[in-house]
Order: C-alpha cells, then structure tokens, then sequence
C-alpha cells in the first residue's frame, strides 16, 4: 500500500475516526524523536485531505518530549486532531 492508498482511506471515514488515524499518524511518525520532510508531508497531506489545517509545530514538539523520554502525554496529543 502506498500514502496514497492511506489518503484516500482515510477521506472516506467518519470525522471521529478520521481524528482517531491523524493522531496514530502523529504518534507514529514522531516516536523516533525526530521527523524528517517526508514524514512532515505525508501527515500535512493527510491532515489536508480531511480540510483540518496540520498541526505541525505540535507535532514536533511530540517528537522532541519522545526525544527527551517524556512520553506521550495527553496535552501533546490533543492539539494533533
């Protein structure tokens, strides 16, 4: 499967689902602690393909508390979707 493929599935779920893939999306891209351009795109992509703007000043601060062993914590998941 391709990001496209995931694009376009991603069009076709329900808003509250939608939310619940863009925030795994996030988690999983910044778990390494850091992101490169085409992990920034593919989640700027995705967040565009559902009309929400992409949050990608949070995302890299998600990265940076994974870097720094903080972990995932709610207040940084939440502006994610």
């Amino acid at each position: 499967h391709t990001s496209q493929d995931f694009l376009k599935a991603l069009k076709q779920l329900p808003p509250p689902e939608q939310k619940v893939a863009l925030k795994v999306l996030c988690a999983s891209t910044a778990l390494d602690g850091k992101l490169c351009r085409r992990e920034k795109r593919l989640v700027s992509d995705a967040y565009s393909a559902v009309g929400i703007p992409a949050p990608i000043d949070a995302l890299d601060e998600l990265a940076k508390a994974l870097c720094n062993g903080d972990g995932i914590k709610q207040e940084l998941l939440t502006p994610l979707a």
